[in-house]
C-alpha cells in the first residue's frame, strides 16, 4: 500500500531539491561575486533545497500514509482528506516535512561531498567507492539522528488526521502529549522506528551520491565531445 505514490513521487522530488540546490549555489555565487562557495553557504543551499521540496512532498507522503493505514486508491485517500480537511489537509505536517528535508538534503547533497573530500585528503590511499561509502554512513547517520523527531511528528499528524476521540492528533502538542504517555516516554518515542530508517538514509546518501557523480563525469563528457566537434 502506498508504493504507487511513492514511486512516482520520489523522482520529481529529487530532482526539486538537486535543483533548488543549484539555484540557491548560483545565486549565492552571483550575489557575493565569487566563483566558489563557502561550505556554510553549501549547507545552507541543501537545507533550503529540502525545505522547498518539502512543499511537494508533505501532501504525496500525507496520501501516501493514510492510504497505508485505510486502503483505498491514491484519488480516493485524496478526496477523503480534502472532503474532511479541506485543501489545507493536505498540507498537513508540512513544517515538520521541511526540517526533515533540511536536515537530509543538507546531509547528502552538502555534508557528504566535504567528509567524502576531507576523507581523500586525509586517507588518500581510499579508493572513490570507500570515501563514498564512508562519508556516506557518516552523513547518513547523522542526518537520521537530527531528522528522525520531526519525522516522527510528521508521520503521526499525517496519520492520525482521521482519528477521533483521545486518539485525535491537530497539533504538533497533540503529537507531543501521545509521546509523553507512551511506554518510554517522549524521548524514547521521538526514536521510535529510527534503525530502519537510518539504513534507508545512509542507503540514499549513497546512491544519491553515486548517481550524481556518474551523471556529472558523463555531461562533463558530453560538453567537451561539443566542443571538439567542429
Amino acid at each position: 500500500r502506498g508504493l504507487p505514490v511513492a514511486v512516482v513521487s520520489i523522482a520529481p522530488i529529487t530532482c526539486i531539491q538537486f535543483s533548488a540546490n543549484s539555484t540557491s549555489l548560483c545565486a549565492i555565487q552571483a550575489t557575493r561575486g565569487k566563483a566558489q562557495c563557502s561550505d556554510s553557504e553549501r549547507m545552507f543551499a541543501g537545507v533550503f533545497a529540502g525545505v522547498v521540496s518539502a512543499v511537494v512532498q508533505s501532501p504525496c507522503q500525507l496520501v501516501e500514509v493514510n492510504q497505508q493505514n485505510f486502503g483505498g486508491t491514491v484519488s480516493s485517500t485524496a478526496r477523503a482528506v480534502i472532503r474532511e480537511h479541506g485543501v489545507a489537509g493536505l498540507f498537513r505536517g508540512v513544517s515538520m516535512t521541511m526540517v526533515r528535508e533540511g536536515v537530509f538534503c543538507c546531509s547528502y547533497i552538502a555534508l557528504q561531498p566535504m567528509l567524502q573530500a576531507m576523507l581523500h585528503k586525509r586517507r588518500p590511499e581510499l579508493s572513490e567507492n570507500a570515501a563514498v561509502a564512508g562519508s556516506s554512513v557518516a552523513t547518513g547517520v547523522l542526518g537520521a539522528a537530527i531528522s528522525h523527531p520531526a519525522d516522527t511528528f510528521k508521520t503521526r499528524l499525517q496519520g492520525g488526521m482521521f482519528n477521533t476521540g483521545p486518539d485525535q492528533v491537530r497539533r504538533v502538542r497533540d503529537v507531543a502529549r501521545q509521546l509523553q504517555m507512551s511506554p518510554g516516554g517522549l524521548l524514547s518515542g521521538c526514536y521510535a522506528g529510527f534503525t530502519p530508517r537510518c539504513f534507508r538514509l545512509i542507503c540514499c546518501t549513497y546512491i544519491y551520491s553515486n548517481l550524481n557523480a556518474f551523471f556529472e563525469e558523463r555531461l562533463r563528457q558530453w560538453l567537451g565531445a561539443s566542443k571538439r566537434t567542429p
